[in-house]
């Protein structure tokens, strides 16, 4: 799995508005580990990934909804969901996002980002 982080310089430089989702827990049986993550701009994911179906298809709706917003957010998905069943997803398990609206108020992308 290669680190999202990586790429959120070049990513800010080209797109000021961004969040980054990353699933922070899971319980049972999911399609990602903790740590993975997506960088999300406004429209579309822009790199990275949660693991596709309907878990990554809701970290997009909200994280576009927070983008709008300004707001980061904590979500629960529950991948046993009617939903998850009828689109051929039923893992079982529970997967916690956090969907961050402001990476680059982290103290390392300010760091770097004075060198832009």
């Amino acid at each position: 799995m290669k680190n999202i982080y990586t790429n959120i310089i070049d990513a800010l430089k080209g797109e000021p508005e961004l969040a980054i989702a990353t699933i922070i827990e899971t319980r049972g049986s999911t399609p990602q580990i903790p740590g993975t993550s997506a960088l999300i701009v406004k429209g579309s994911v822009w790199k990275g990934t949660l693991g596709g179906g309907v878990l990554e298809a809701e970290a997009q709706k909200r994280g576009q909804e927070a983008l709008v917003d300004g707001r980061s957010l904590l979500f629960e998905y529950h991948l046993d969901a009617d939903i998850a069943a009828a689109e051929g997803a039923l893992c079982g398990g529970i997967a916690t996002v956090l969907i961050d609206v402001q990476p680059s108020a982290g103290p390392l992308i300010k760091k770097y980002r004075g060198s832009w």
